[in-house]
């Protein structure tokens, strides 16, 4: 069973009003949709796009770049990474920090060598190409010929055609990260440089479907292991919940608070309420969530 590891980096430029101070970048505060009329605010956009690089063993990685730019200019002043790494063979996944130096190597090469790119798929057009189901296919008609009705077959997946375009660095990394890449000799270097340069969280917890919107979560550990955190996640397009508990302390229960409203509330785009409690060495965290 493979399992998608998250991690996130945090890059800004620390300048103007909203950026005035590492901790101010930190906590990103204009990506509260509730904070984004207020005054600091107004003077940016914000929005979350989808980018993928290949290892040097082609396999495909996501991250998810959430965006403050300049509403004057379109510049991007300040950005989120967050990454979803598939551990494979060629991959060093034997430890959370081989697992995060070698994802970052990668993205790093595709920055360097401008291969990140998006992914936009479109219907299979009949009167243009073949388009199959699972029991037959359709010709298209020839160039100049005249077809008096549709093809009777179509293929039921509306996302047929899959297109890879390239996502410019412009569009997609900060001018300090980009340097950072740049200058970076190796991955142990590159890693160092980002923690040095940039606001780099580790990785803090791995997610493993268990069937169909069901999920165990656990906590990585420097020593690469991943230990179970008691509880439960469900997803589901309409709703989400997710309830633990564990011994670890009001941090981690923090980290577990931040992961789960990134899960639900930044990727899914959901409405939820929560609760976080510590008392004496049992802490909880649980959130319900509705689709918006």
């Amino acid at each position: 069973m493979s399992i998608i590891y998250k991690f996130f980096i945090l890059v800004a430029l620390l300048t103007g009003a909203l950026f005035a101070s590492p901790s101010a970048a930190a906590t990103d505060p204009c990506f509260e949709s509730k904070n984004q009329a207020s005054v600091n605010c107004r003077k940016y956009n914000y929005d979350t796009i989808n980018g993928y690089f290949r290892d040097h063993a082609n396999i495909e990685h996501k991250v998810i770049i959430k965006r403050v730019l300049a509403k004057n200019t379109g510049q991007l002043l300040h950005a989120n990474y967050d990454f979803e790494v598939q551990c494979h063979v060629g991959l060093d996944c034997s430890t959370s920090d081989a697992m995060s130096e070698s994802a970052l190597w990668a993205f790093r090469n595709a920055i360097v060598e401008n291969r990140l790119y998006q992914i936009f798929y479109h219907a299979c057009d009949p009167s243009r190409e073949l388009c199959c189901d699972e029991s037959a296919c359709q010709v298209p008609a020839a160039v100049g010929e005249q077809q008096d009705t549709p093809p009777a077959v179509q293929r039921k997946n509306p996302r047929d055609r899959r297109e890879d375009r390239t996502l410019e660095k412009i569009e997609s990394v900060t001018n300090i990260m980009d340097n950072v890449a740049r200058n970076s000799r190796n991955a142990f270097d590159f890693k160092e440089e980002v923690i040095t340069e940039v606001v780099l969280d580790m990785p803090t917890f791995a997610y493993t479907e268990l069937s169909s919107g069901s999920y165990t979560l656990c906590k990585l550990q420097s020593s690469g292991r991943c230990d179970r955190i008691n509880g439960r996640l469900l997803d589901s397009v309409d709703s989400g919940y997710a309830e633990f508990s564990h011994e670890l302390g009001q941090d981690t229960n923090k980290q577990l608070h931040d992961f789960l409203w990134e899960f639900f509330v930044t990727e899914r785009q959901m409405t939820c309420s929560q609760t976080m409690r510590c008392n004496a060495n049992l802490c909880t965290v649980t959130m319900q969530c509705q689709a918006r």
